[in-house]
């Protein structure tokens, strides 16, 4: 079985966010064979349809390497604002008690397609048996244009149950 190249994508440190989200119908065959991270991501303070501050920790497994980082985001939606800043592991972990009881773990596998990144998370926990795929783009045109693979459900982009910021703290 071949291994696929995606690469585990790192966040930008200042940037805007153009994504679009969806249920998964039925995932692609042999998941293991591409790339992916366990995540744990905490919520320090949010407030609904507006702002949250989160802090994450991304472990590669291939590299036995975490990564750790303090996210802003502003509005919701398609298009919106997101400021990554890189923490230290000292620093995760002096914020990380802060988030108990808005917590969320998942499981993102990489997959390319079509020069995007597909990302599929499984969730773990509470949300256990939940899986969603997120794409991000580089302009809101190429976004709308979009065509999904026939393996995407149902579009949740502006549904706001489904994002993370919920699936942890509601």
């Amino acid at each position: 079985m071949p291994k696929h190249t995606a690469q585990i994508k790192k966040p930008a440190v200042s940037a805007r966010e153009i994504e679009r989200k969806f249920l998964v119908a039925k995932p692609p065959a042999a998941l293991v064979s591409y790339p992916s991270a366990a995540i744990v991501q905490g919520y320090l303070c949010y407030e609904a349809g507006r702002s949250q501050v989160r802090v994450r920790r991304v472990h590669d497994e291939r590299y036995a390497h975490d990564e750790y980082y303090l996210t802003v985001k502003g509005r919701r939606g398609m298009v919106r604002d997101e400021i990554n800043v890189p923490l230290s592991r000292a620093n995760f972990e002096a914020l990380w008690p802060l988030t108990a009881g808005h917590r969320l773990g998942k499981r993102r596998y990489y997959i390319p397609y079509k020069r995007l990144t597909i990302e599929l998370d499984i969730f773990e926990g509470a949300r256990a048996g939940l899986t969603l795929v997120e794409v991000e783009f580089p302009d809101e045109a190429r976004a709308l244009r979009f065509v999904p693979p026939a393996w995407f459900g149902k579009e949740v982009t502006q549904n706001t149950a489904y994002s993370n910021r919920a699936l942890a703290t509601e």
